[in-house]
C-alpha cells in the first residue's frame, strides 16, 4: 500500500511544537534515562582508560572483556526484557531498570572502597557489571514503545531520535563530567555520585509517568488522523484493550517477519561500529596518537556531540522524507546514505596523520551514523505492532550481540593486525549493514 504526502498530518516540523505538557514530560524523562544511563555504562571505560588497567593491572584484553560482559548478558536477557515491557508496560519496566541500575553503578566501587581484594577486582568487575547490563535492558525498547504509545506517527522518528541522541549527550558529558567526577572523588565516589542521580530520576519517573496518554495523542485536543488508499480514515489511538501475543507464540510470529529479522541483523553491524567508538576512542586518542589525558577527553567528547546531533537530524529528516516518499524510502534512504558515509568518514579518519584532522572525520562519521537510529526504532517497533516493546528487544538483541564483539574484538584484532585495522573491519560491518536495508519494507504506521 502506497502512502502518499497527503495523507500524513502533523508536518514533522509541528510535532513539537503540537505536544503538550505530558507528552513533552514524558519525551524528556526518557532523554535523561537515556543520558544517565550511558554515563553508568561508558564511565567504565572511562575509569578503566585512566584507573583501573594501571591500579588493578588489568590489560586491554580484560578490560574489553569487562566491558563485554555488561553488553553479553544485556544481548542475553533482551527477549525477557521485552516481555516484561509487554506484561508490565514501559513505565514499570523503565523504573525496575532505574533502581537495578542505581544499586549496581554503586556496587562498582567495591573495590576502590577495599570492601573486595585487589586480586578478586577484575572479577568483580565481570560480575557487576554483568548483572548490570542486565537490568538495563528495558531502557531502548522500553522507551521506543513509550513513544509509540505517545506520540503521533510523523513524530516517531524525531522522538526516537531524540531519547538516543541523550545517550550520545551521556556519552560526551562522560569523558569530562566523569572524569571529574573522579578527579574530586575519586573513581568509587564517581560511581557513587552517578547511582544517586539514577535513583533520583527513577523517583520522579515513576511519581509523574504513565504507560499511556488519557487524552488523544496530539498537543490540539484531537487525535492525529491518516488516510488509506480508498480515502477512509482512521483513527491513531491505541487500542489500551489489545495484547499482545504471550510468549513463544508471539516470539516466533515476529521471527518469522523477514524484514524485522534483517532490520535486527543491520541493526548488529550499526551496534558493532558504533561500540568500538563509545568504548575506545578515548583510548585511540589517549594512548595510540598520544595526546594527553584533557585533549583525548575533549576530543572524544566531540565525536560524541555530533553524534547526538546526527541523531536529532537524522529523525526528523526521516520523518520529512516519510511524508514525501513514504515510510520505506524515506526511512531507507537516512539509513543506508547515513551507514555509508560514516564508513567512509572513518576510513579517512585513520588514513590522516594530523590528529585535528582525525577528529574532524571521525565526527563526521559518527554524526552521520547516528543520523539512521531513529529510522531503526521506529520501524522496528511499528513492525512489532501491538507487540512493539519485544519487536524493540528483537532489534536491540541484534544491535547488542554487534555492540557485544565490539569492545572485545577490536583490540584482540588490533593486537594481531593494527588498530586502523580494527576500525577498518568496524567500516566493512557498517557498510554491509547498510546494504540489507534494500530488503527492509516497513510496514504502515498505526
Amino acid at each position: 500500500m502506497s502512502l502518499p504526502a497527503e495523507t500524513f498530518t502533523p508536518a514533522p516540523s509541528a510535532v513539537a511544537s503540537r505536544l503538550n505538557g505530558a507528552q513533552w514530560r514524558v519525551v524528556l524523562l526518557l532523554m535523561a534515562f537515556s543520558f544517565v544511563g550511558y554515563v553508568n555504562r561508558v564511565g567504565m571505560s572511562v575509569a578503566g582508560t585512566e584507573r583501573l588497567m594501571d591500579e588493578y593491572d588489568i590489560s586491554e584484553e580484560q578490560m574489553g572483556a569487562v566491558y563485554s560482559a555488561f553488553l553479553l548478558i544485556y544481548t542475553l536477557m533482551m527477549i525477557p526484557g521485552g516481555w516484561l515491557i509487554e506484561h508490565v508496560g514501559p513505565r514499570w519496566a523503565l523504573g525496575l531498570m532505574g533502581i537495578g541500575t542505581a544499586a549496581l553503578a554503586t556496587l562498582t566501587g567495591l573495590p576502590g572502597w577495599g570492601l573486595i581484594p585487589a586480586v578478586a577486582a577484575f572479577p568483580a568487575f565481570l560480575l557487576i557489571r554483568g548483572v548490570l547490563g542486565a537490568v538495563t535492558v528495558p531502557m531502548y525498547p522500553g522507551a521506543a514503545r513509550a513513544i509509540s504509545l505517545w506520540i503521533p506517527p510523523t513524530g516517531r522518528a524525531w522522538g526516537n531520535g531524540m531519547v538516543t541522541s541523550a545517550a550520545l549527550l551521556g556519552v560526551a558529558a562522560t569523558y569530562l563530567l566523569f572524569g571529574h567526577l573522579m578527579d574530586t572523588l575519586t573513581w568509587p565516589g564517581a560511581f557513587l555520585a552517578t547511582g544517586l542521580a539514577t535513583a533520583v530520576l527513577t523517583a520522579v519517573w515513576l511519581l509523574t509517568t504513565a504507560d499511556r496518554p488519557a487524552e488523544p495523542m496530539t498537543g490540539n485536543g484531537s487525535a492525529p488522523s491518516m488516510n488509506d488508499d480508498s480515502g477512509s480514515t482512521q483513527r491513531l489511538a491505541v487500542n489500551p484493550t489489545a495484547k499482545a501475543l504471550p510468549g513463544l507464540t508471539g516470539l516466533a510470529s515476529l521471527l518469522r517477519d523477514r524484514s524485522l529479522v534483517l532490520i535486527a541483523i543491520s541493526y548488529g553491524a550499526y551496534g558493532y561500529f558504533q561500540y568500538l567508538f563509545f568504548y575506545w576512542v578515548e583510548h585511540y586518542f589517549l594512548h595510540i596518537l598520544d595526546l594527553g589525558k584533557e585533549q583525548s577527553r575533549f576530543n572524544s567528547m566531540i565525536v560524541s556531540l555530533t553524534m547526538a546531533a546526527g541523531m536529532v537530524a537524522g529523525g526528523f529528516l526521516s520523518d520529512k522524507l516519510q511524508v514525501v516518499w513514504g515510510a520505506r524510502k524515506g526511512r531507507a534512504a537516512v539509513a543506508i546514505g547515513g551507514m555509508l558515509a560514516s564508513a567512509l568518514f572513518a576510513l579517512a579518519g585513520i588514513l590522516l596523520a594530523q590528529p585535528n584532522h582525525v577528529v574532524v572525520y571521525f565526527s563526521l562519521s559518527m554524526g552521520t551514523l547516528g543520523m539512521c537510529e531513529g529510522p531503526f526504532w521506529t520501524t522496528a517497533v511499528e513492525l512489532g505492532g501491538r507487540r512493539g516493546g519485544l519487536a524493540g528487544a528483537i532489534l536491540n538483541t541484534g544491535g547488542n550481540i554487534g555492540g557485544t564483539l565490539a569492545p572485545y574484538a577490536t583490540p584482540l584484532f588490533a593486537h594481531y593486525f593494527s588498530w586502523k585495522a580494527g576500525i577498518e573491519l568496524g567500516c566493512l560491518f557498517c557498510g554491509i549493514g547498510a546494504v540489507l536495508w534494500f530488503w527492509i519494507t516497513p510496514s504502515e504506521p498505526q
